[in-house]
């Protein structure tokens, strides 16, 4: 083509809501959430870099004394054909987690509902993925919006997507992912530039814009065809 224009995704409008505290108290006694958690959302697929997410983890509770959770939403869909060289299995990070002695800090929740996942995010201390690509990466838009601070990889589509809204890490290195998740949930003012910086640039992404611009392309497309082609 001449000329190639991106236009971007955008997320459930459900992730601008600010959750109620009946709505908390709900989704806390469902989920038996009675302390802080780390967040994880994009699925089990290998290139997600769950056990190094894990070993990070391992690293931050040991080192740098978190004493929350670490919490992982995703499962391999029923209709998936499943193969262990794309997939994690449940049982495995489960097992891997015990390995590390973490493993009755590790959550794995399974598949969630939307409102379900736009609650984790609001309440979660952090968003962290460390995963080796992404293609868009709409968990981290998710979490900017929710006002819910990362630590993303540094590779792929992440640095487009969130700018200087997050703090971005070599995803083989899980000493410094632990130092970048420690840095959000110990320095206030770090944490609350990130919240800001996320909300801002979370409007970068608006749906109505996002639309309106892709109905724009269509027309000059078509203008232009007609243009060129008709008689």
């Amino acid at each position: 083509p001449e000329e190639i224009e991106v236009t971007y995704e955008s997320i459930d409008p459900v992730f601008q809501e600010i959750p109620t505290k009946e709505e908390i108290e709900d989704f806390k006694t469902r989920y038996k959430i009675n302390g802080d958690f780390i967040l994880y959302t994009g699925g089990l697929k290998r290139h997600k870099n769950l056990r190094m997410l894990i070993k990070t983890f391992a690293i931050l509770v040991k080192e740098h004394g978190f004493t929350g959770s670490l919490f992982i939403l995703g499962a391999v869909r029923n209709t998936m054909a499943i193969s262990p060289y794309i997939y994690y299995r449940s049982e495995d990070l489960e097992n891997y987690a015990k390995l590390k002695k973490v493993g009755n800090r590790v959550r794995l929740i399974g598949f969630v509902s939307r409102k379900d996942m736009s609650l984790f995010m609001h309440l979660a201390r952090c968003f962290v993925s460390i995963s080796l690509y992404e293609g868009f990466g709409l968990p981290a838009l998710e979490a900017m919006t929710s006002e819910c601070p990362s630590v993303l990889s540094d590779l792929g589509a992440y640095p487009e997507i969130a700018d200087d809204a997050a703090l971005f890490v070599y995803p083989y290195g899980p000493h410094r992912i632990a130092e970048a998740l420690n840095m959000i949930l110990t320095k206030n003012e770090l944490r609350e530039r990130l919240i800001r910086k996320g909300r801002e640039r979370a409007k970068f992404f608006d749906r109505i814009k996002i639309a309106k611009r892709v109905l724009e392309i269509y027309q000059e497309v078509y203008d232009d065809y007609r243009i060129k082609f008709e008689p």
